[in-house]
């Protein structure tokens, strides 16, 4: 393979699998959470061709294939043209909360009798292994926050509802 070739499609085959990595460790938030339905959906109609195209591209690197019709070259340059379409899909349908940053559920702020303090409980990481629970405290006069560690069993939450009040 010519040498220019073999560089740009070494190129995308790590470009492309940086992406296929980056996709499943995003959206597992790292192995703290399982897989959603988008994401699976995601993985199986772009992560298998992902890693089909790219074993067949790491093949022709290793028995150092050389094109030797236009047509074939042509086919090359299609598999990168394919690899680097389903690149940018991985990048963008990762959702980084829970796992470069938390994510942070809370219930309505509440006011204690005195009116003294702002408190609700927040919920971080809910449905991920890495799950906690904490007090939210707001000293109204002085508008100090706290926020303090909850022993609350957050692993066997299966379920949030909002409901308002009119």
């Amino acid at each position: 393979m010519q040498l220019w070739l073999k560089k740009i499609l070494i190129i995308t085959v790590c470009f492309n699998l940086s992406g296929l990595i980056w996709f499943v460790l995003g959206s597992t938030a790292n192995f703290q959470r399982e897989l959603d339905l988008v994401s699976t959906v995601l993985l199986v109609y772009l992560g298998i061709p992902t890693i089909i195209l790219c074993g067949l591209s790491f093949y022709l690197l290793y028995k150092k294939w050389s094109p030797t019709n236009w047509w074939e070259a042509i086919g090359v340059l299609l598999l990168m043209i394919a690899m680097l379409l389903m690149t940018p899909q991985f990048y963008k349908k990762v959702d980084t909360s829970g796992w470069l940053t938390d994510k942070v559920q809370t219930d309505s702020i509440q006011l204690t009798s005195d009116h003294r303090f702002e408190y609700c409980i927040e919920l971080i990481n809910l449905f991920q292994k890495n799950s906690t629970a904490r007090l939210y405290l707001k000293n109204i006069n002085t508008l100090e926050e706290v926020r303090i560690p909850l022993e609350l069993p957050t692993k066997e939450v299966v379920g949030i509802t909002w409901s308002s009040l009119d």
